[in-house]
């Protein structure tokens, strides 16, 4: 079975951020701060804790071919901990829809 990752990925709005800090979190302007899915702040530096998945989410290398998916098994991760193909079965069986509003969407 699959394992959760944490790490959050940012929608952001233009104006309200200055400048990234890593891939996973935005510098924020005076006054703005991150939210989850349900408006609750998100607090804890990139980790979202727990997972939610009510209106999005996001597996960016299970979004990809199986054969750029096996590309990033045989490099591993920045910390050492591949994933396999359980992992990619797993991301596989969850649920999915597509999701026009998302392409819609203006600020």
């Amino acid at each position: 079975m699959g394992v959760d990752n944490e790490h959050v990925k940012v929608f952001v709005k233009p104006g309200k951020f200055k400048e990234p800090m890593n891939l996973h979190m935005m510098r924020l302007t005076e006054g703005a701060r991150t939210v989850g899915e349900k408006g609750d702040t998100v607090d804890r530096f990139a980790w979202r804790v727990p997972v939610t998945r009510d209106r999005v989410s996001f597996h960016y290398y299970a979004t990809k071919s199986k054969e750029g998916y096996q590309q990033k098994i045989d490099r591993s991760n920045g910390m050492g901990m591949a994933k396999g193909w359980d992992w990619w079965d797993w991301i596989a069986g969850l649920p999915s829809s597509e999701c026009k509003k998302m392409t819609a969407y203006d600020p």
